[in-house]
């Protein structure tokens, strides 16, 4: 069984397996470059690592014994790259190989700017719902506040010829329903 944090997620077979084929099948299924590893060294890979091969760090590889994922950033032909080691146990437990996902730093580096991007016309769009939606409700309490203060001047300088009507049933349509009626 494959398991990650101490559950069983999936199942590989392990042996003779971990080869070229079986490293280009999950490649198949990923947007990242995978690698098996037995101990600190990849026993197959999508991946050209040159020819000063690849290494595993002891810490990244006492990680893996321990059942735990281990992170680490590499540098294969000048570019560098984010590694994600899932260690692959046996019924038992133990730790018999690694699968690691490669990720070119640069692929994540642009989907994180696509995310901020995204995020940030998703803000802009609210920020601009948000607007509209109170210079609406503003509009409709201040409207029929200023129909009210015309009136009371028009009033105050002796036009009683004045009609004032709503037929809104809101507070400011009381106000101005009561205005009317002293006219």
């Amino acid at each position: 069984p494959l398991s990650r944090d101490g559950k069983a997620v999936g199942t590989v077979k392990v042996g003779s397996y971990l080869n070229e084929n079986t490293a280009k099948l999950y490649k198949g299924v990923s947007t990242s470059e995978v690698a098996f590893f037995i101990g600190d060294k990849p026993v197959s890979s999508t991946l050209d690592f040159g020819q000063q091969g690849m290494t595993l760090p002891a810490w990244a590889v006492d990680s893996l014994k321990q059942g735990k994922p281990a992170s680490m950033e590499i540098e294969v032909g000048g570019q560098l790259y984010g590694m994600e080691l899932i260690p692959m146990a046996d019924a038992k437990g133990e730790t018999l190989a690694a699968l690691a996902t490669i990720q070119s730093l640069r692929w994540r580096g642009q989907a994180r700017a696509d995310m901020f991007r995204t995020v940030g016309f998703a803000a802009l769009g609210l920020m601009l719902f948000a607007t509209l939606l109170i210079w609406y409700l503003t509009r409709g309490i201040t409207s029929p506040v200023r129909q009210a203060a015309a009136a009371a001047r028009r009033l105050a300088d002796g036009d009683l010829t004045v009609k004032v009507q709503s037929k809104s049933k809101d507070e400011t349509g009381q106000m101005l329903q009561a205005l009317g009626h002293m006219v």
